[in-house]
């Protein structure tokens, strides 16, 4: 996993402060992969808030993640239930990626 032990804590924090402490962080994509190189931080996070709230807690997160780490390139997929949510996004995320 190609991400420093302080910023996968950063993230796990600020996601926990943001989505609530029963979310799950998700890493996927190319950061995952030792020998890749480059790449955008691809993150899914699972949440119970309601979609209009976690919208907005997505924004509150990436603005702290900027402040903390300066401006990277992260996408973050939001869902409410990873294991019935049909988008093809979230199972590679689920099958391939990494809990934070």
């Amino acid at each position: 996993m190609r991400l420093s032990p302080l910023f996968i804590q950063s993230i796990v924090c600020a996601a926990k402060e943001f989505f609530g402490d029963s979310c799950r962080v998700i890493l996927f994509g190319s950061r995952v992969i030792d020998e890749a190189k480059g790449g955008d931080i691809d993150l899914l996070i699972e949440t119970k808030l309601d979609i209009s709230l976690a919208v907005r807690a997505r924004w509150r997160f990436l603005a702290r993640l900027c402040m903390e780490h300066g401006e990277r390139s992260i996408d973050v997929v939001i869902t409410q239930n990873a294991k019935s949510d049909s988008r093809m996004v979230v199972h590679q995320a689920l099958a391939f990626g990494v809990e934070l």
